[in-house]
């Protein structure tokens, strides 16, 4: 029987295409590498960080962890979420009659 439920939000339950566009183009900025208008995002987005940073990354350009990491990890200095999507998220006791007794979780790349 299961007791968890994790909620992916970055485009799964939210719309995150401006956020993700955002921190990757934070990135590609500080690469030095040219960057993307938001509608374009939505033929890179899908399977994860490292896919998305190869689908922007200059022709010639060899993809690095270097370029990746801060990309996934939020303590590095990468973007946050803007405060509209968090405000969709669900607080306290909101969903409490329908989660009772179930451990929740929320995924997302994105810091609050």
């Amino acid at each position: 029987m299961y007791k968890h439920i994790i909620f992916d939000l970055d485009g799964t339950i939210l719309n995150t295409l401006e956020d993700l566009a955002s921190a990757t183009n934070w990135v590609c900025a500080r690469r030095g590498w040219p960057v993307h208008e938001v509608e374009e995002f939505r033929y890179f987005v899908g399977n994860g960080a490292p896919k998305l940073l190869s689908r922007v990354v200059p022709d010639g350009v060899e993809l690095t962890d270097a370029a990746v990491q801060p990309f996934k990890s939020p303590e590095m200095g990468g973007p946050a979420a803007s405060d509209n999507a968090w405000d969709l998220v669900p607080q306290g006791s909101t969903y409490g009659h329908w989660l009772a007794g179930w451990r929740c979780g929320i995924f997302s790349r994105f810091r609050r």
